[in-house]
């Protein structure tokens, strides 16, 4: 009995290391290679959808994102060290202006990615998207609380205390912390949307922002998820902008490294996936903000915090990427 109770053990052990090894390897591969995204595409079609992307017959007028090429990859932010969560273009500056969830903090960058100024947001934690609206207005928002707060930037870079902004509470997904996620601004009709990151990603449009009420929620708001529904390919939303101009809409992934583009009626037009060959590194670890300038340059940063510049075909083929 003695021989046969270790054999038994030592099946016992073995078994434990097998299983033991499989979940780690499951663990890195869902961590690091999102291999539960992949396979939920694979299982629900959704490479199959990707053939109405990218059409030439979509292509007049459109960005063409599939011509994009990256002329600045993964540099490190200085200053930085983690939680870069946000991204939007300043066009009265000409800068970009990035947000860290944590420590809460607002950034000034230049095309570059170099830091021009610090703004730490006082009583506003878990900020996760960011938006320009103008006249050095800016709309940051908190995630779990579900709040879209309005600041003004400082003449000088210095604090921001949050608790004195104008805020607007959306309580759509209250306590998630999958819940709104990017926000994106249209200047001439004064739109503000935001997309929910997943379970399910959702996309919405505010109208009327200046004009609205705290107190009495005059908001209003237009649920834009039909357009995202089943047709994207992609798993989750980390970000939105709005491109001028065109009037259409650039949506980000995270999980499945792809910027998409719908056009204004919310069909789709075209998609660049991050790991494609023209770009030097094979993926864009955990995109989570995008913005674009008046040039139609893009601009992402993913965790913890690397920055990338994505330049159009005119502009890449002349080299000249501003």
């Amino acid at each position: 009995m003695r021989p046969f109770a270790l054999r038994l053990a030592g099946y016992s052990l073995l078994a434990t290391a097998l299983l033991t090894a499989a979940v780690f390897f499951a663990y890195i591969g869902v961590r690091y290679y999102k291999l539960d995204s992949q396979m939920y595409r694979w299982m629900s079609g959704e490479d199959a959808r990707d053939a109405q992307w990218n059409r030439s017959d979509r292509q007049g007028g459109a960005l063409g994102l599939a011509g994009y090429r990256m002329d600045i990859d993964a540099r490190v932010v200085p200053g930085i060290d983690k939680n870069l969560s946000g991204l939007a273009f300043d066009t009265d500056h000409d800068r970009l202006i990035a947000v860290v969830n944590r420590p809460a903090t607002l950034y000034t960058l230049d095309r570059n990615g170099e830091p021009t100024g610090r703004y730490p947001l006082r009583h506003g934690p878990d900020i996760e998207g960011v938006a320009y609206l103008g006249n050095n207005r800016v709309a940051l928002l908190q995630e779990r609380k579900n709040t879209l707060h309005i600041v003004t930037l400082p003449a000088q870079p210095g604090p921001i205390d949050m608790d004195k902004s104008k805020s607007l509470r959306l309580d759509l997904f209250p306590g998630s912390n999958a819940g709104f996620e990017g926000v994106g601004y249209d200047a001439g009709r004064d739109q503000l949307y935001l997309v929910k990151e997943h379970s399910p990603s959702k996309l919405y449009r505010i109208d009327g922002l200046h004009d609205a009420d705290p107190a009495a929620m005059t908001l209003r708001l237009t649920d834009l998820s039909a357009w995202i529904d089943g047709s994207l390919p992609a798993t989750d939303l980390s970000s939105v902008e709005f491109v001028p101009g065109l009037d259409h809409l650039l949506l980000l992934s995270d999980e499945s490294y792809r910027l998409m583009e719908l056009d204004r009626d919310g069909r789709p037009v075209s998609y660049l996936d991050l790991r494609s060959t023209p770009f030097p590194h094979t993926r864009v670890p955990q995109a989570e903000g995008m913005a674009i300038g008046p040039d139609r340059t893009i601009y992402v940063v993913s965790e913890p915090n690397l920055f990338y510049r994505l330049t159009p075909p005119a502009v890449a083929g002349n080299g000249n990427a501003g």
